[in-house]
């Protein structure tokens, strides 16, 4: 897998626009700081500290994903849009310039299906006319 030059990666000031962290996930504390970031291989993730309970932490919503959040929501808006998994994942490719397969759209869709509410309409609209009808 090729990795990605320096420049492509997001910047740390990208890294801090994310949603300010008000309290520790862990036990709800507010004094919280800064401590670090965590490169990942397509991004970067702001990490913050809170000294009671000296936990680490980062606020994003796609932890457990290698790709950040925006190619994620773009390949699912590309499929919803009666494309395939294959030609979801290559527009999407082309247009960040990051290898992305239909293998992690699939994955994609299965993690995000409790909020993927057309994913239960496509397959009665892809259905083909009189295929309810059959046994």
């Amino acid at each position: 897998m090729p990795k990605l030059s320096p420049p492509s990666y997001q910047t740390r000031a990208q890294a801090q626009k994310t949603k300010p962290v008000t309290h520790c996930p862990y036990c709800e504390g507010n004094a919280i700081i800064k401590k670090g970031v965590r490169v990942k291989k397509y991004e970067i993730a702001q990490l913050y500290y809170y000294r009671h309970c000296r936990k680490k932490f980062t606020p994003l919503a796609n932890k457990h994903h290698t790709y950040p959040l925006k190619v994620i929501i773009e390949v699912l808006n590309t499929y919803n849009r009666f494309n395939t998994q294959e030609a979801a994942a290559k527009a999407v490719a082309r247009k960040y310039s990051l290898p992305v397969s239909a293998q992690n759209v699939a994955n994609w869709l299965n993690d995000f299906k409790d909020v993927l509410f057309f994913s239960k309409m496509r397959a009665a609209i892809t259905r083909p006319a009189g295929a309810d009808n059959a046994f």
